[in-house]
């Protein structure tokens, strides 16, 4: 019998830090340039050299070797929980993101978290801000019950005031009926 291999064995996931190349905005994030160290070894520069013996004027100016630089990044979706509580409206190059190679494929790379810490004292006002803005959405939701219990009372009042009004009128005619009764006697 063939032992089975485990598939916790396999190396299926496979985290590395990307670092943002330009400035991303913070609340509209849609994709960024980025640089995979692990992946990405160094910016390519090579020397590129003409001939123009094939060009009819190559008398009149001389056309040299130049440099190109190729600049290796990739350009990744960034997700929105990756950035609105970075502290600043403009995720600044140099932010570490980490990236998952799903299966360990490098054509299949997400963003899965910031690496790089929000703000100094982001959190805190993050943290102030939900505990005072859900505390006034829960005050908001209990005024709003307290208002539909107010006008379910009013509704009770408005029955129990046509109750008494109508035992009014029935007290008195009753009151009448005794008048003429004790009248007769």
């Amino acid at each position: 019998m063939e032992k089975q291999e485990s598939k916790l064995d396999q190396d299926n996931l496979r985290i590395e830090i990307a670092i943002l190349q330009e400035p991303i905005d913070a609340f509209y994030p849609n994709t960024g340039k980025f640089r995979i160290p692990a992946l990405m070894t160094e910016d390519n520069v090579s020397k590129i050299n003409t001939n123009n013996a094939n060009i009819a004027n190559r008398r009149n100016g001389n056309i040299g070797s130049s440099s190109v630089n190729i600049d290796n990044y990739i350009e990744l979706k960034v997700p929105f929980e990756c950035t609105y509580t970075y502290g600043d409206y403009e995720i600044p190059a140099e932010t570490k993101f980490l990236v998952a190679l799903v299966a360990g494929n490098d054509n299949d790379i997400r963003i899965i978290a910031r690496y790089t810490d929000p703000l100094p004292g982001w959190r805190e006002f993050l943290t102030y801000w939900l505990r005072d803005n859900l505390g006034i959405i829960k005050l908001e939701e209990r005024m709003d019950k307290a208002e539909l219990k107010l006008e379910n009372h009013e509704g009770r009042i408005a029955s129990l005031e046509g109750d008494m009004s109508s035992i009014r009128s029935s007290l008195s005619s009753l009151s009448s009926r005794i008048s003429s009764l004790e009248s007769r006697n």
